[in-house]
Formats: structure tokens, C-alpha cells, sequence
């Protein structure tokens, strides 16, 4: 049963900072979910909502950028939840457990994006072969190994230490030092929610802080009539932004139609390419950061467009040089052009591996 747990644990961990795929693992990074699902693991799902939403408040404004991780909050969240239930601590303490143990993650993530500068080099092996069946191998399968390796090893250490160590632990600790802990971890979430602001307050948004404080204030309006309120104006605005784009380039004339293309992709050819793609981080690496993820995501592309080995060779030579960008929203419409000219390619159109990586360089830039 420990080892279930530890295991369940390890996974946890893993899909709160390994980034296998977008959509599950960048919600699930945050403690107040991964918290919760740490609690039903180890059997007391309310404190385990408590300790991750406590947790959650004093990393309200974190962001990573660019392969830099300030804390790793998903690591925060698993870890510094499994000890306050191991230990029977009050969510109060779970803040002050979890920044120490976050400042750590940093050096598990560290590790992470180091050991999988391997896994990159193998994929070079493999892009110079045309072993393109292998590819999956080395830019998914053992990156993420490594990675349920590097992150869940804490879990098999606390599980097996179990509850009764850390309520020693935290018996052994002076009342007075505990009573510090709480008021600390107090402070810490106004600490987030200011964070948040800093970053938040730009000119375009005050007004909307302000109205909010008013219908807040003067109108006694609750969270979710604010919110609801918020999502209607957001959408006025969308709408009214994409009316004036329309109007602006309504004038412009329309393109010659292309050449019928010979060798075309199929719908369940981008279907497959987007839907890998959102997992653009499952090799991250210190050297080429995408690069794993976003050869993996155009193997349904070259699939189907080439045949000659040397032609394969290359495409996957040219999706393996360093690559970063934001890969779940706009950033993960880049390897969709790459995908288009691509297929442009196939066909005869003159498009050198230089233009390719030279748009997928701008583009990662500004997205």
C-alpha cells in the first residue's frame, strides 16, 4: 500500500512539473489542484484542498519564462501538501513547509533539463539515420522517465519515512518558532496577490480594477456577478476589436488562387501534429528547449509528405535546432505554418531549411 501511494505520488509530482502535455499539466502545476489530488491519495481530500489552495495564494503571481523557474510550484504543491497530511499540520503550516520545498524543486527541475540534453543528442543519432520510428523513443518516452525518476524519488522518501517521522519532527519544534511559521505563512499570500497586481497593473487594466472595486464597494455585487459582468465585457470587446480588424482589410485584394496541390496533408495529419505539439516541453532541455517536442509534433507531417529517406533525414535535421516558445495558446500556431510550408515544399515551392527556422526563430520571439 506505501508503495501504491508513493508511486501515485510520483506521478502526481511528475504531471505537476514534468510538462507532459499542455492541457493537464499546466492547471495541474498549481498546488490548489495538485493539492487536492494529493489529498485523495492519501486519504484526506479536505486537507489536502486546504494545504494546495493555502499554498496556491503565495505563488499567485508566479510565472516562468524561458526555461527559468523561480520556485517550481508543481514540487511545492505535491510535496509541501504530502507533509502537512503526513504530519497532521494545520494548512497554515503548509505555506511555510512549501517555499523551502519549492526553492529545491528548482534543483529537480535543474537535474531534469540537464539529463534530457541526452535524450536530444539521440534524436541527432536518429535524424541522421531516418530512424524516424525511433524518434517517439527518445523525445517522449524516456525524457518523461527521466523525469518520473528525478521528480518522484522525493515521494518514495516521504512515504516511506511516513507520518509518524514528521510528527516528531514538528513536535521537536519549538512553539514559539511554529507560531512565526503561521504568522509567516499569513503574510505570504498578500505577498502573492501583490505580486500579481505588480504584474497585472499595466494603464490598459486600472480602469478595470477600479470598476470592479466599485461594484464591489458601492453595489455590495458578489464574485461571481463580478465575474460573470467581466466575461461579457470581454467578449463586447473581442468582438468589437475583431469588427475593426475586418473593416481595415476588407480592402485588400484578394490572392491569386494557388496551384493545386499533389501531395497534400490530411486533416487527421494536423489533427495528430497540433495535438502532439501541445506537449511541445516533453523533452525540455537546457540546450535546444523545445527542440524534442517539436520534432515529435511534425512526424504526422513529414510522414506524409516525404518518402525518399534523404528527404526525411532532413526534415527531421531541421526540426531538432533550438526552438522556445509559449506552447499551449499562440505559440502553438508556429509549427502550424511550419506544417503549411512544409506541404509547399513537397510540392516543388523553392522554401530553403534557412526560411523555415528563420520564421520559427521570429515567430518564437514575439509569441
Amino acid at each position: 500500500m506505501i508503495i501504491i501511494k508513493a508511486l501515485l505520488l510520483a506521478i502526481a509530482a511528475n504531471l505537476a512539473s514534468g510538462r507532459v502535455w499542455s492541457p493537464v499539466t499546466w492547471p495541474f502545476c498549481y498546488p490548489l489542484i495538485n493539492g487536492t489530488v494529493v489529498g485523495f491519495i492519501l486519504g484526506d481530500p479536505l486537507l489536502g484542498l486546504m494545504a494546495g489552495a493555502t499554498i496556491n495564494l503565495a505563488y499567485i503571481g508566479w510565472i516562468s519564462a524561458g526555461g527559468t523557474m523561480p520556485s517550481n510550484i508543481g514540487i511545492a504543491g505535491v510535496y509541501g501538501t504530502a507533509i502537512t497530511i503526513l504530519a497532521k499540520a494545520t494548512p497554515e503550516l503548509a505555506i511555510t513547509l512549501a517555499i523551502p520545498i519549492g526553492l529545491l524543486g528548482v534543483l529537480l527541475w535543474n537535474l531534469q533539463m540537464t539529463l534530457n540534453v541526452f535524450w536530444v543528442h539521440r534524436l541527432d543519432a536518429n535524424a541522421e539515420k531516418g530512424e524516424i520510428n525511433k524518434i517517439f523513443f527518445n523525445a517522449w518516452l524516456f525524457p518523461q522517465l527521466t523525469a518520473l525518476v528525478v521528480n518522484g524519488t522525493p515521494a518514495f522518501i516521504l512515504m516511506f519515512l511516513g507520518g509518524e517521522f514528521f510528527n516528531r519532527l514538528l513536535n521537536q519544534i519549538p512553539q514559539a518558532f511554529v507560531n512565526a511559521l503561521s504568522v509567516t505563512g499569513n503574510l505570504l499570500p498578500a505577498l502573492g496577490v501583490a505580486m500579481l497586481l505588480n504584474y497585472l497593473g499595466k494603464k490598459k487594466m486600472i480602469p478595470f480594477f477600479v470598476i470592479g472595486f466599485f461594484l464591489t464597494t458601492f453595489l455590495d455585487l458578489g464574485i461571481m456577478a463580478i465575474a460573470i459582468l467581466g466575461g461579457c465585457v470581454a467578449v463586447i470587446v473581442y468582438y468589437a476589436s475583431t469588427e475593426k480588424a475586418a473593416e481595415e482589410y476588407e480592402d485588400i485584394p484578394e490572392e491569386e488562387p494557388k496551384t493545386e496541390l499533389k501531395i497534400r496533408l490530411r486533416k487527421s495529419d494536423l489533427i495528430k501534429h497540433w495535438l502532439i505539439g501541445l506537449g511541445a516541453e516533453v523533452g525540455y532541455n537546457y540546450e535546444r528547449m523545445q527542440a524534442s517536442g517539436n520534432v515529435l509534433a511534425m512526424l504526422p507531417v513529414i510522414r506524409r509528405l516525404y518518402t525518399d529517406p534523404e528527404d526525411i533525414k532532413a526534415a527531421l535535421k531541421r526540426y531538432l535546432v533550438f526552438f522556445n516558445t509559449e506552447p499551449s495558446f499562440i505559440g502553438n500556431i508556429i509549427p502550424g505554418i511550419c506544417a503549411s510550408l512544409e506541404e509547399e515544399r513537397a510540392n516543388g515551392a523553392d522554401i530553403s531549411d534557412e526560411m523555415i527556422n528563420g520564421l520559427r526563430m521570429h515567430s518564437a520571439f514575439w509569441a
